[in-house]
C-alpha cells in the first residue's frame, strides 16, 4: 500500500469514526428529548376543615401529595360555594344541622359520583370528578340533597349510559 492509499484509508477511517459519533450523539439527544420520565409520588392522608357559604363547614379528607392538596381544597371549596348558592336551604340543613359532615375523596370503581352513609354525615366523592368542576359540584349537591332526605336520590350514584337514548341515568 502506498502513501496515497494509506492516507485515503486513514481519512475514510476517521470519517467513519466521526459519522459514528454524530449518529450516537443524535440518538442520545433524540432519546432525552422524547422520553418522559414519570415519577409517582405517593400521597399521604390529608384532612382539613373547610369553611364556606354563610358560616358552614365540612371536613375534607383524602390521600394526596402536599403539592396537590391546596388545589384539591380549592376545587372542593369552589364546588361547595357554588352549591350553597343553588341549594341554600338544603346546605344549611345538612351542613349546619348535622354538624360534623365529612367529604372523603376516594378512588372508586363501585360508584362514579358519590356515596352517602345512611343517616350519617359522610359523603364519599369519587376523586375522578376533581377534573370537572361542574361534575364535582353536582356530586356534592346531589349527595347533600340525599343526606337531607330526598327519597328520589339513591345513596350511591353510578352513571350508566342508557343504550337506547345515549343519555345518562342514575342507579
Amino acid at each position: 500500500m502506498n502513501n496515497k492509499n494509506k492516507k485515503a484509508a486513514k481519512i475514510i477511517g476517521d470519517s467513519i469514526k466521526v459519522m459514528a459519533l454524530i449518529v450516537i450523539t443524535i440518538s442520545i439527544a433524540a432519546c432525552t428529548e422524547y422520553v418522559d420520565v414519570v415519577v409517582e409520588v405517593p400521597g399521604k392522608p390529608q384532612s382539613e376543615k373547610i369553611n364556606f357559604g354563610d358560616g358552614l363547614s365540612v371536613t375534607l379528607e383524602g390521600t394526596f401529595t402536599d403539592i396537590a392538596w391546596p388545589e384539591v381544597k380549592a376545587d372542593v371549596l369552589a364546588a361547595l360555594n357554588k352549591g350553597s348558592e343553588t341549594w341554600e336551604f338544603v346546605y344549611n340543613n345538612v351542613f349546619a344541622d348535622l354538624g360534623d359532615v365529612y367529604i372523603i375523596l376516594v378512588d372508586s370503581n363501585r360508584f362514579e359520583k358519590y356515596h352517602t352513609t345512611r343517616g350519617g354525615g359522610v359523603m364519599y366523592i369519587n376523586r375522578a370528578l376533581l377534573y370537572n368542576a361542574d361534575a364535582l359540584e353536582d356530586a356534592i349537591s346531589t349527595a347533600a340533597r340525599r343526606m337531607f332526605g330526598n327519597p328520589d336520590l339513591p345513596d350511591m350514584a353510578k352513571v350508566i349510559p342508557n343504550q337506547s337514548h345515549n343519555t345518562i341515568k342514575y342507579t
